[in-house]
């Protein structure tokens, strides 16, 4: 008998402020990090009562707004998933605000063709990434991608630097000819981001009368796919690779 789990993820990475903290800026915006999939509840509470509250679902990155906070003054942060258990932040403020957001991070991105013979797809687009030197106090780095439909892959880089983040383009989605942007920012404790540095790369597409990648042209197809006996001499060509491959490795 077959069966599907309907147990949504939920697991707390990071949380700002952290558990215990102290002298939180008055103008904080809570913010929990982690895999939201299903209803979660966020609700922030004082001395007074709930002070805001919000639902979220398939996030990853969940705030809370609830205006200025009071000066030294002990709040609690409550996490409750729909299914599993709850996770509670306890912080106290400070007297000050939050200050002025770093500079912005640098990106470079650049892409590399993949090989449509042996199941490469369109390719890879990355991006080095470089955030200020030292984050302040409550501050997030995040970097990832943006795709031409709209929809993103963008994750918290846990004490900023730098790094790579790397995307994996399927050639069965028309990516090629249009622009996939790599993006990264600083994020304030009052929830102010800095500039958005971007930047973007045009996957290029395959001569598909060939059937055979062109590294000037990439993987994802932009023709009509040649005659059957061209798609028996790829296959041909990728057994030569493999045998190649057995004999001692694959020459180039």
């Amino acid at each position: 008998m077959w069966w599907v789990s309907t147990v949504l993820a939920f697991r707390v990475d990071a949380t700002l402020p952290a558990d215990g903290a102290v002298e939180v800026p008055v103008d904080s915006v809570p913010v929990a990090i982690g895999d939201f999939d299903g209803p979660v509840t966020a609700g922030l509470s004082g001395p007074g009562g709930d002070v805001g509250t919000t639902l979220t679902a398939g996030a990853r990155l969940l705030e809370i707004d609830a205006g200025l906070l009071d000066a030294q003054t002990a709040y609690v942060l409550m996490l409750t998933p729909e299914v599993g258990d709850p996770v509670q932040v306890a912080f106290t403020t400070g007297d000050g605000s939050a200050p002025a957001v770093s500079g912005a991070p640098t990106l470079d991105a650049a892409f590399t063709p993949g090989d449509c013979i042996t199941g490469g797809g369109l390719g890879t687009a990355t991006a080095d990434f470089a955030f200020p030197p030292v984050l302040q106090d409550g501050e997030l780095a995040f970097a990832g991608f943006v795709f031409p439909d709209g929809t993103e892959d963008v994750s918290w880089v846990d004490g900023g630097g730098s790094g790579t983040v790397t995307a994996t383009l399927n050639a069965a989605v028309p990516y090629a000819g249009q622009e996939v942007c790599a993006v990264a920012w600083v994020r304030a404790a009052d929830g102010e981001r800095s500039a958005i540095a971007e930047s973007c790369v045009v996957p290029p597409a395959l001569d598909c009368d060939t059937g055979v990648p062109e590294p000037e042209k990439g993987c994802g197809c932009s023709g009509v796919p040649g005659s059957p006996w061209l798609a028996v001499l790829a296959l041909v060509a990728l057994a030569a690779r493999r045998q190649l491959t057995h004999a001692g490795g694959t020459r180039s």
